[in-house]
Formats: structure tokens, C-alpha cells, sequence
């Protein structure tokens, strides 16, 4: 039986430790000659919040404040690429990288939907490494994706 990894899904929320799950995620790419895809999510607010923000704010300010974040999410992400490519030179990230996408929703259920969407064959994520009485009161990425 032939096994072969030709896709594989990189979810980051960013955090402090996730460079070092990155680097993983470019060793697999590089050994298994597969595509990268990397995704990053935006949880989105709670309905009071929208109707205090919309009652409030408007919309044009509203619209500003989204796609400054999402530059900066974007120039993190870049910046991060960067970081990883200047302390790695022989295992760089861009020729495995197939796309970066910013995506809003719940994280658990849009790394879920991605890795349908591209048929991944392999999803790296880290984990915040709660305990157990933390992941059962707020839950966990992981938890959720490998259960």
C-alpha cells in the first residue's frame, strides 16, 4: 500500500508557540513533496456586540477597523514566513506554500470545513495544551477537530 501526504492543512491562531508548529508543518511539506495550505481564523463577535457596535459605530468605521486587522494579520503572517525562512534556508516555507487565507468563523469548524474543501490529507495545529477541566469549560481547537 502506497501512502503518500500530497495536502496538507496548517490552521494558526497565531499564538506564541506557533512557530514552532509551523516549522513541523514545512518539514512535512518538504518530505512529503506536498502543497501547504495555511489558514488563520477570525472568530466572529456575538449578536450584542454587532447591535452595540452597529448602534454606535458606523459602518464605514466599522469597515476600517476589519481591514486594518486583516493587514495585520496578514503582514504577521508574512512577517512570520519571513522569521522562519531567514532561520531555515535550507527547509523555506514559500515553495510548499499553496495559499494564505484569513477566514471568519468558529476555528473548529472552518479548519473542519477547509480540509473538506481541499481534501487535506494532513492537518497540523497546535494546541494550547489547556487541562482538562479547561478544554471541557472553554473548549479546544484540536479537541474538536480530532474528535
Amino acid at each position: 500500500m502506497a501512502y503518500s501526504i500530497g495536502t496538507i492543512l496548517y490552521a494558526t491562531d497565531l499564538g506564541p508557540r506557533s512557530l514552532e508548529v509551523f516549522q513541523h508543518a514545512v518539514g512535512y511539506a518538504r518530505q512529503f513533496g506536498a502543497k501547504m495550505h495555511v489558514i488563520t481564523c477570525i472568530e466572529a463577535i456575538g449578536d450584542y456586540a454587532n447591535v452595540t457596535l452597529d448602534t454606535y459605530v458606523p459602518a464605514e468605521v466599522i469597515a476600517q477597523i476589519r481591514e486594518d486587522g486583516i493587514k495585520r494579520i496578514n503582514e504577521e503572517i508574512e512577517t512570520r514566513f519571513n522569521r522562519h525562512d531567514a532561520a531555515h534556508p535550507d527547509n523555506t516555507c514559500r515553495e510548499v506554500i499553496a495559499s494564505v487565507q484569513i477566514i471568519e468563523g468558529s476555528a473548529a469548524d472552518v479548519v473542519l470545513s477547509e480540509q473538506k474543501r481541499l481534501n487535506a490529507d494532513l492537518i497540523v495545529l497546535g494546541s494550547h495544551g489547556h487541562t482538562a477541566l479547561g478544554e471541557m469549560l472553554i473548549g479546544s481547537v484540536a479537541h474538536k477537530v480530532t474528535v
